[in-house]
């Protein structure tokens, strides 16, 4: 949602998301950050905002704009959340550094100059490792914004090809065999009985 606004030249997603006229999506997409093809944004015309000031005096504006949180969540594979990982991540040219947290989540605003990038790179340390002398352990190829949601089937694969269970198309087949063996590989290795997702 943010990158179609800022699309269509508005700044704050936000007053897109709210009008009525996107009440379905809302209801169908909680997360604004996670749409899916097919889904119908309504975007309305822009319409100037007027401000009286007074003649012969020097006037600041400051622009509002929501700000675009990168959230991830690293595991590994089996054994739990990367708790405590040190973390180089960059985008375009700008870089960020930190240490996931207790449930393995790094978090970071992006500034707005590299709000629409869909590119990054994203290396790791053990908790126990200098990132300023060791070379990292891990290195990661980002595709940012390009997660279908969890309630669509190819968000379901792209989620079980990214913990390693699936190497098919995101085709959306539910009921082709890799993506049944990808979700009994997961259920297996994560103790989830049944065929629900």
């Amino acid at each position: 949602m943010p990158s179609i606004a800022r699309a269509h030249g508005f700044r704050d997603w936000r007053r897109i998301y709210a009008l009525p006229e996107n009440a379905e999506l809302r209801e169908r997409r909680p997360d604004p950050n996670q749409l899916a093809p097919g889904d119908q944004v309504y975007v309305p015309d822009r319409e100037p905002k007027w401000v009286s000031c007074e003649t012969n005096k020097a006037h600041e504006f400051t622009l509002a704009s929501a700000t675009t949180r990168l959230e991830l969540r690293l595991c590994d594979g089996c054994h739990g959340a990367l708790a405590g990982a040190s973390y180089r991540l960059t985008v375009a040219s700008e870089e960020f550094r930190g240490q996931l947290d207790a449930a393995g989540v790094l978090r970071e605003t992006l500034p707005p100059e590299i709000e629409d990038e869909r590119e990054g790179r994203l290396e790791l340390w053990p908790s126990r490792a200098d990132p300023t002398t060791d070379p990292p352990r891990t290195k990661l190829a980002l595709a940012i914004g390009h997660l279908d949601p969890i309630t669509v089937e190819t968000g379901v694969q792209a989620r079980l090809a990214n913990l390693g269970f699936y190497d098919g198309d995101l085709d959306g087949n539910a009921g082709s065999e890799s993506t049944q063996a990808a979700l009994a590989g997961f259920g297996a290795a994560f103790g989830v009985e049944g065929d629900t997702y």
